[in-house]
């Protein structure tokens, strides 16, 4: 896959991530390079392993059947918090999760990513201003170790403190944490009860298996059957150039050298083997002909037993056509002469083997003839381009 490769994925990793990007792409009707790109980008994204592409296949699948939001605005979602996420060590399902909340109130893509990331740098590293709100929310999100909390208890104790706040407040303190951009996010986020926020992060933490379930579903038809196959025979074709690249690689070193050390010899010894060089050009049509021209004449002596079979058919009429000659040289030679026209017309319509034999023999004249004229004229065209090169490098 092009785009595992772009992203820096070994060969290994590539096929240790393809079943995952098969079923992705299958379950969300996405194409193929666009799944890969975006199951690639989030696994580096959040630091995790080409053997994870399976989970992040099920949590896109499980994000697009739960909330409104479909493979590529996840993607384009990561793109913007999946590095701030990482840094802080905060789970892909729990980014996943809060995505998902968003998408909920037309929150997604670009906008859903920028306002997670905005509101979770506020807080990491807090101006007076966010640091005010977060003091007199009672916000904190880092652990007595100075560890980041899990981004679900961040949102749950955000959602606990904006309980019983009045709308205005609500749009103060959500500006303060997330900025003008990033204020809808936080409100469409916090706007879900516990209780269905709980139940769309459990979905989401145990979806194991979704993205293959649906992509069997949603495979169930030719298109997909294609496309399937065309994955398939990609990471055949990855997995045979770990075997063929290096063969081509140390060819193409030799042939490297051999030029290399052509151009390092002396312009005598250049010359003289682009001598030798026509000499054999000359030499190998020459020789093609004259295997073409034994090879038909083998043919034809294979032909030449079939004679006997005939001969003995028209045996009875050279008879006749020899006693005539000896009886009457004059009147009757016309005769027997008619006879064996007879005679050859007669076993032409009849005789299935004496029509062969003469249409075979035909045949192979003709194939001689042209096999040798063109030979001839190969070999002289050859000689005089050879010759003239040898010439022109003197």
């Amino acid at each position: 896959m092009t785009e595992m490769a772009k992203a820096g994925w070994s060969t290994m990793q590539i096929n240790d991530g393809m079943v995952g990007v098969l079923d992705a792409t299958a379950a969300s009707g996405e194409s193929l390079g666009t799944v890969a790109t975006i199951v690639a980008d989030a696994i580096t994204g959040f630091g995790l392993s080409a053997k994870d592409s399976a989970k992040v296949a099920d949590l896109m699948t499980q994000a697009a059947n739960s909330g409104t939001i479909g493979v590529s605005d996840l993607g384009e979602s990561y793109k913007y918090v999946a590095p701030l996420a990482q840094s802080m060590g905060l789970s892909i399902e729990d980014v996943t999760t809060a995505l998902s909340a968003m998408s909920m109130a037309g929150i997604k893509g670009s906008q859903a990513g920028t306002s997670l990331r905005t509101v979770l740098a506020n807080m990491a590293k807090p101006s007076k201003t966010v640091a005010t709100a977060m003091e007199e929310l009672g916000l904190s999100i880092t652990n007595s170790d100075g560890s980041f909390k899990s981004l679900d208890q961040i949102v749950t104790v955000m959602r606990t403190e904006f309980t019983g706040l009045t709308e205005d407040q609500k749009a103060y303190y959500a500006t303060a944490l997330a900025g003008k951009e990033g204020m809808s996010g936080l409100i469409s986020l916090l706007n879900l009860t516990q209780e269905e926020y709980d139940a769309l992060s459990s979905s989401v933490n145990n979806c194991s298996g979704i993205a293959g379930e649906t992509a069997s579903v949603m495979q169930d038809n030719l298109q997909s059957k294609v496309e399937q196959l065309g994955g398939s025979l990609e990471s055949l074709a990855i997995k045979l150039s770990e075997y063929v690249i290096p063969y081509l690689t140390g060819l193409v070193e030799k042939i490297t050298a051999a030029v290399d050390a052509f151009t390092n010899l002396s312009p005598g010894v250049q010359k003289a083997i682009l001598v030798i060089g026509g000499i054999v050009a000359v030499a190998g049509p020459l020789l093609i002909v004259i295997g073409k021209v034994i090879s038909a004449v083998g043919t034809i002596m294979t032909i030449i037993p079939k004679l006997a079979g005939v001969i003995n058919v028209v045996k009875t009429a050279y008879a006749a056509l020899n006693t005539t000659i000896l009886a009457n040289p004059i009147v009757l030679i016309i005769a027997a002469i008619a006879a064996l026209v007879a005679a050859f017309i007669y076993l032409w319509n009849t005789n299935e083997e004496f029509r062969q034999f003469w249409i075979d023999l035909w045949e192979n004249i003709k194939e001689v003839a042209i096999t040798a004229w063109n030979g001839i004229k190969e070999f002289l065209a050859d000689a005089w381009l050879a010759i003239s090169s040898a010439a022109q490098s003197i």
